[in-house]
């Protein structure tokens, strides 16, 4: 009576193993759908951020940040497909492990990126003057000016600006720089 007793204890553990395993690798199985998935979604966004700094109208480090989690995300799939392919149980468990919290921090670092990317749209882009060159390069060395308004110095330049399409005052300012 004792040994079926017995045998009974060590089926149920195996099953409770066995469907603790089943768990695991299903676990596994979404977090390798879903890292992969996000993935694409972040090379996606990568690619929608470029086209809007492209036409100018936004400027931001979210694509940057994207392709880091982009990374992430890549990571975690990586590790719990070696997760489902390795065959001892605690090393299964140790990189699910490892792959949930790789997922975990990925997504937090997509939020992250959300709250960025939002924060950049609702802010107004500045609306940058145009200077001549040969203003800013004054003002970069804190020359005497005579840019008055926009326009001085655009005309056709003489010396060294002909030749870079600079106007008068930024051929006058490269000689005031280099002497």
């Amino acid at each position: 009576m004792t040994s079926l007793s017995n045998d009974r204890m060590k089926r149920d553990r195996q099953l409770r193993r066995e469907e603790d395993n089943h768990l695991e690798q299903d676990i596994c199985i979404h977090i390798f759908s879903v890292s992969s998935a996000m993935v694409g979604v972040c090379l996606t966004v990568i690619g929608l951020i470029r086209v809007v700094i492209t036409l100018g109208t936004a400027d931001t480090l979210a694509d940057d940040f994207l392709a880091a989690d982009a990374l992430l995300f890549l990571v975690s799939c990586l590790l719990s497909y070696w997760a489902l392919r390795s065959r001892g149980l605690g090393r299964m468990h140790r990189l699910e492990r490892i792959a949930d919290v790789t997922f975990i921090i990925a997504m937090i670092g997509m939020v992250v990126v959300c709250a960025l990317i939002t924060y950049t749209i609702s802010i107004p882009p500045r609306r940058v003057t145009a200077q001549p060159v040969g203003c800013l390069l004054q003002q970069a060395y804190k020359l005497p000016s005579q840019c008055g308004g926009v326009g001085r110095g655009t005309g056709v330049g003489r010396g060294l600006g002909v030749g870079l399409g600079l106007g008068g005052d930024a051929a006058q300012t490269l000689k005031k720089i280099g002497s």
